[in-house]
């Protein structure tokens, strides 16, 4: 049987998280350990983003419940912070032990091994995290022979994440996966691509649209409609509003 994964509806399914361990790194960023398990108690408690006025994990409006079983859920989760960020002050209020409650992805989506012979990555910022999710898997799987290649764009060197794990994969998987980076504001050494990701180095890194070429995008809205021009013209189907499970070009 095919190996796949596949998102779940984000509006049937609450996962319920402890914030167990954190830990800064570099300037904007904090990296975390949550744990899923079972409530004590059901109720109201910290929501990452709130419809009310109020600071978002207010202790004065929401409690929390307390865990009786619990299992890691990542090792690690990188969160992007933003000084300004209502999501990175209410991080910023948890404590270790502290309980938070959280929706996964919106839509569905499924892989599949060996349904391509190629699969595109087109990441922006951090938009490289469901992209990064799906090529772990299929580098994991030894019966998987699909090929990667990724286009990850920042606007500054200090912002690419996880590049030394990147760099880690294409070496260690040099006949399945390569990784070419762009910044907006490069440095005078760098060796990457520099400015915004053209038609030109999408066709150069992917090549034409193919029914054996799977695309899939995550970043910031202007770059992702800037990408989904660019494919159109390269003759690959045009993205829905909403993607779908098996699209052949699937915004996250």
């Amino acid at each position: 049987m095919a190996n796949r994964i596949s998102s779940y509806l984000a509006d049937s399914h609450w996962i319920f998280h402890e914030y167990s361990n954190a830990t800064r790194f570099m300037d904007w960023g904090v990296l975390a350990t949550f744990a899923v398990g079972l409530a004590l108690s059901f109720g109201l408690l910290y929501y990452l983003a709130s419809s009310s006025s109020k600071p978002a994990m207010s202790k004065e409006e929401w409690r929390p419940f307390k865990l009786i079983e619990k299992t890691p859920v990542s090792k690690t989760t990188a969160m992007y912070t933003y000084p300004q960020g209502n999501v990175s002050r209410a991080v910023s209020q948890l404590n270790i032990g502290d309980s938070i409650e959280m929706k996964g992805p919106r839509g569905t989506f499924e892989y599949q091994r060996n349904a391509h012979d190629a699969v595109g990555l087109l990441a922006g910022g951090t938009g490289l995290t469901p992209c990064l999710q799906v090529l772990e898997h299929a580098l994991r799987d030894e019966l998987d022979k699909t090929q990667f290649a990724m286009i990850y764009a920042n606007t500054e060197h200090s912002e690419i994440l996880l590049k030394d794990r990147l760099d880690a994969l294409a070496k260690q998987h040099p006949d399945r996966f390569r990784v070419h980076y762009f910044l907006m504001d490069a440095p005078s050494d760098w060796q990457g691509g520099k400015g915004f990701v053209t038609q030109d180095a999408i066709d150069q890194h992917f090549g034409k649209s193919s029914d054996r070429i799977r695309m899939l995008m995550c970043g910031p809205p202007p770059m992702i409609n800037a990408m989904k021009g660019h494919l159109e013209k390269l003759k690959f189907p045009a993205a829905r509003t909403v993607s779908q499970a098996h699209d052949p070009v699937y915004v996250f």
